[in-house]
């Protein structure tokens, strides 16, 4: 079965990742490293951080906390909040090592956190205690012990009012706003449903997620008016993180074991997002009455300003595509990265010409421009050069990261065979260079004689490409062996004054004793001159060979080498 890997695009308005190497067990807590380009989001099920790079794909970056929810980065660390006992931890960015471990006794179940502008880390507990960290000792301390409801989920500091917006996860629950100074409690508005995470933007305006209606709600700044609906159609959505950079919003879904992106403004859609050049695209955005302006960029140095614009990709390769929307005045991009992957994918046989030895190595080079999870090569060899399969190797290759190749079809009595190549924990990147050495016998062959390693297929067998988007066939061109022998004896030895009459006379007896005791000009190939086949320079025992030959044994002379 083949194991997927994660295609370099994003295809929808908002992206679930779900596939068969989803890494994601109940996810909470969700935070993006800018430095990284890269979000953590905190397992509750099964006690992993995974990151996901800005190609969506996932990989583990810690392992081991107990319910991990909430997540937050300050500087190069980030810290953990977790249950049963309930800790603090604080892991290296760079290495996941634990660098900072904060127990909180008296605690029951820590879940949000967030900072204040003073150097204090504040970290809730859902029994209605809110604790504060110092930064500088990591020494923690009860902030609020009481006044605060039960089922506390989410925080975040509102600088411009010196206060924490609190959130609780119970149906109905309002969200509180906790003024530091004076310390008070204030109700700032109703929630529709349970919110569970709560985020700020830039513009300060406030994001809560429901998990009883399985929505994210926005609030202005100054919570007058009533929530607008957001986004829609998660799944129990747990925790929120808003990126400034790619101008979206994370959503950690609980129920479904995703994270949806949902962009900010304007996303866009293509019609296609690979094929041979040239490829003709066509983008399509969302529609949205507030934008009056469109700047697209597609990547290979060709732009747009129409609202709906096609374009002509003629180079091989994948395009980052972006579109700059305005709106209201303001500027805002959204990037697509690796959106659109044109083809020029080929798979090539080595050609070999000279002399053979016993064995020999075929390479087979390939070139890719999209991640390939599996490749399947048909193999034909026939010609009269005979030739033996007998294996393959992978060293130097770039299949060497391959976890399983093995044979669909292995037929040496028609000399042919069907290899089946799966990737492990990574694709074969695009890329060029040699993929696998095909290993063969010399049984026999004369010069000039030649065998095709045709690879393009035969019975209902073909050379296939398993890609990240889809499943397409290279550009194939086979191999061939040719033997040409390059020394200048053909045939039998004996030829001595390289005459056309190749058959040995008293002629190259003649040359051989003149060449030895007369006038020794070189010969003009010394392997003919070889008549008894030693291996060394010409003597008196290659001279009596010929005579041997022409007058007494008639004994065949021997082969050239």
């Amino acid at each position: 079965m083949r194991k997927i890997c994660f295609t370099l695009s994003i295809l929808l308005l908002a992206v679930s990742i779900s596939s068969a190497q989803n890494l994601l067990n109940g996810p909470e807590g969700v935070v993006y490293d800018s430095l990284n380009e890269r979000y953590l989001v905190a397992n509750a099920t099964d006690g992993y951080i995974v990151q996901i790079n800005k190609y969506r794909e996932q990989s583990y970056f810690a392992s081991g906390f107990s319910t991990p929810l909430g997540l937050k980065i300050i500087d190069s660390l980030l810290f953990i909040t977790t249950n049963h006992p309930p800790v603090v931890y604080g892991l290296d960015l760079n290495t996941a090592e634990i660098k900072v471990t904060i127990p909180i006794t008296n605690a029951y179940s820590l879940a949000g956190l967030d900072t204040d502008t003073s150097g204090y880390l504040y970290v809730i507990d859902q029994t209605g205690k809110l604790y504060q960290i110092d930064l500088e000792t990591y020494t923690p301390t009860l902030f609020v012990g009481s006044g605060l409801p039960n089922s506390l989920q989410g925080l975040v500091f509102d600088e411009t009012h010196n206060r924490f917006v609190l959130c609780s996860y119970p149906s109905g629950s309002p969200l509180l706003g906790l003024n530091l100074d004076p310390l008070s409690l204030v109700t700032l508005a109703a929630t529709i449903g349970g919110c569970i995470p709560i985020i700020k933007d830039d513009e300060h305006n406030y994001y809560y997620g429901s998990w009883v209606q399985d929505r994210v709600f926005k609030f202005d700044s100054a919570f007058t008016s009533p929530p607008e609906i957001f986004s829609s159609g998660h799944n129990n959505p747990t925790g929120l993180c808003y990126n400034k950079f790619l101008e979206e919003i994370a959503i950690a879904n609980y129920g479904s074991s995703t994270i949806d992106f949902v962009n900010m403004f304007v996303n866009f859609e293509a019609d296609t997002l690979w094929g041979w050049a040239p490829l003709n695209v066509t983008f399509t955005p969302t529609t949205d009455e507030r934008v009056d302006g469109w700047t697209w960029d597609f990547g290979d140095g060709g732009s747009s300003t129409d609202e709906a614009p096609s374009h002509n990709y003629e180079t091989p390769g994948f395009y980052d595509v972006s579109v700059t929307s305005n709106i209201g005045g303001d500027e805002h991009i959204n990037v697509k990265y690796g959106y659109i992957c044109i083809l020029a994918d080929s798979l090539k046989g080595e050609n070999i010409e000279g002399d053979l030895d016993s064995t020999l190595e075929i390479i087979i080079d390939a070139a890719n421009n999209m991640p390939l999870q599996e490749i399947t090569i048909p193999v034909e060899y026939d010609g009269s050069v005979d030739l033996e399969y007998v294996g393959y190797s992978l060293e130097g290759c770039r299949l060497e990261t391959f976890e399983d190749i093995s044979y669909i079809d292995y037929d040496m009595g028609n000399k042919r065979f069907m290899l089946d190549m799966l990737a492990g924990n990574e694709c074969l990147y695009p890329g060029t260079g040699p993929l696998i050495k095909l290993q063969f016998e010399i049984i026999g062959g004369e010069s000039e004689d030649s065998t095709i390693i045709s690879m393009d297929g035969y019975s209902e067998y073909e050379t296939v490409f398993g890609g990240t988007l889809g499943d397409y066939l290279p550009d194939v061109t086979s191999g061939y062996i040719k033997y040409i022998h390059i020394g200048c004896c053909y045939g039998t030895t004996g030829n001595v004054d390289c005459s056309e009459i190749e058959i040995p006379d008293i002629a190259d007896i003649t040359r051989l004793i003149d060449f030895l005791y007369l006038s020794h000009e070189p010969l003009c190939c010394l392997e003919e001159a070889d008549a008894d086949a030693s291996g060394g320079d010409p003597d008196i025992a290659d001279i009596t060979r010929l005579i041997d030959y022409l007058y007494i044994s008639h004994d065949a002379l021997s082969d050239c080498p």
